[in-house]
């Protein structure tokens, strides 16, 4: 199986699982938000908020690196899951000592700080999720983790619009949790099983040394892009009201689920993306091309279509009574399309010698995010929140285009002016019809943009063999169809 057919099934398979589950849970949350209210979906937000700053903790950058490490050498990957696994064991305890003066400082109330050390719990079971999702990710078995988390994620949610039906309180949702999380560890140790490689279950201190070393930038740059990401939240917390804090959550969950999709996308590519950085770097340039203009083909007409109609996507999901969250809800879409951009360029460098310039730039990011947030909230409330988040994007999206311009290779821009160009006369027509049916309107745009799409052949040979190799790929599995990267 050549290159690009690896990437198309590594994508169907996560994307296939993943957007089910996220559908579902989208569903799912505006569900809760309705039966619950504004003030408990804003505590949800801050239970979980400090949850994944903790989660990057006990991750401590190691994903990339152990995926990156069996993507060029397969040799020993059980040794080295096993000492992975040791490490984030650590972690997970750190974490949760620590919490407990975390919370404490917060000054939260008593109700809210049980809910956050009862959910912490879960942070135990993060070290085989995470490890065993890294180690199938490196050996290319991303049907493994797709189907775990289709399951885990469906039974989840099931039980928890069942409490939510029968009168359950935020409390009980949490404390199911817990047995909940049980169920993919076990699917994970039963997949396991079937990687037919040797597990050493031998401690090497000089291995997990090496693996500290290296991991420390990716854990920093995860941890400065959680703070970025995150303390939005936080800080309404404790600068405005609890309707705020619920507000925010609501417009953040889309934008939340808007990343995910992109992070299914970028790890399905980063094995292939460090094989051929490494052997062939004209392949690389033309992945890093193919990457950059999917992202824009997809991603741009999402963001300029959601903005116009935020008000109608808030009040579908949630309700009417978050329509006012559409005002954090526009700039977390921008937000979010700078990073889709920024995506294949950062991507470039977290797979080569280059990561600890995306170490710099986060934390630039989560500094500016925490000075622009203390500075706009208290004059904007939620608009701030989200307008906080899109100018950090913007100076960090400017210092990684010249860093990879100076290590790598200048962006012929005339590759992708035609996607930019049509996406901009559209979302200028778009805007006149705001006051139309959106489902009505959609239908319309999307007809349009296929359309003008293949008349003008803003779609190159490259992406069109990718959509065949999706269709070959899973109709009879066999060869052919597809550009060779």
């Amino acid at each position: 199986m050549d290159n690009a057919r690896t990437i198309v099934k590594n994508s169907f398979f996560l994307y296939a699982s993943h957007l089910i589950t996220r559908i579902v849970n989208i569903v799912y949350i505006g569900i809760f938000a309705r039966k619950l209210g504004i003030e408990v979906l804003g505590d949800f937000g801050l239970v979980t908020t400090l949850y994944f700053y903790f989660v990057t903790v006990v991750e401590f950058g190691l994903t990339p690196l152990f995926m990156r490490e069996i993507a060029t050498d397969k040799a020993g990957s059980g040794k080295k899951f096993f000492n992975i696994l040791i490490v984030r064991y650590l972690f997970s305890g750190l974490s949760f000592l620590v919490i407990f003066p975390i919370q404490g400082f917060l000054n939260y109330p008593p109700e809210l700080k049980l809910l956050i050390i009862i959910y912490f719990i879960n942070i135990f079971f993060i070290p085989i999720q995470s490890t065993y999702g890294a180690l199938f990710k490196g050996h290319e078995k991303y049907e493994f983790t797709s189907i775990i988390t289709l399951v885990s994620n469906l039974i989840g949610t099931a039980v928890n619009l069942l409490i939510i039906f029968m009168g359950g309180t935020l409390k009980e949702i949490i404390l199911v949790s817990i047995p909940l999380n049980i169920i993919p560890v076990i699917l994970y140790f039963i997949f396991g099983r079937k990687l037919n490689i040797d597990y050493e279950f031998k401690l090497d201190l000089r291995l997990i040394g090496k693996f500290l070393k290296k991991g420390l930038v990716f854990f920093l740059a995860g941890i400065f892009f959680q703070i970025y990401l995150r303390t939005d939240l936080i800080i309404l917390s404790k600068l405005s009201t609890k309707k705020s804090v619920g507000l925010y959550n609501s417009a953040f969950r889309i934008f939340g689920f808007l990343l995910v999709m992109l992070n299914i996308l970028v790890q399905s590519t980063f094995p292939t993306m460090s094989r051929l950085y490494k052997n062939n770097f004209e392949k690389f340039k033309k992945l890093f091309y193919g990457l950059l203009r999917i992202l824009l083909f997809v991603f741009f007409p999402l963001v300029i279509f959601s903005s116009i109609f935020s008000k109608d996507i808030i009040i579908l999901i949630f309700g009417k009574e978050f329509i006012s969250a559409h005002l954090a809800l526009i700039p977390l879409l921008w937000t979010f399309f700078i990073i889709a951009f920024n995506t294949p360029i950062s991507l470039s460098l977290v797979t080569t010698k280059y990561e600890h310039f995306t170490m710099y730039t986060a934390l630039l990011g989560a500094i500016l995010n925490i000075i622009l947030d203390l500075y706009l909230i208290p004059k904007y409330d939620i608009l701030g929140a989200g307008l906080a988040t899109i100018i950090p994007r913007l100076v960090n999206t400017t210092i990684l285009m010249s860093l990879f311009y100076k290590y790598f290779f200048k962006i012929e821009w005339v590759k992708i002016i035609k996607i930019v160009f049509l996406n901009i006369i559209l979302g200028i027509g778009l805007y006149f019809f705001r006051e139309y049916n959106w489902v009505i309107v959609l239908s319309g745009y999307l007809i349009l943009y296929s359309l003008l799409i293949f008349i003008f052949k803003i779609i190159t040979d490259y992406e069109i063999s990718l959509i065949k190799g999706l269709v070959l790929d899973f109709k009879d599995r066999i060869s052919g169809g597809m550009v060779s990267l």
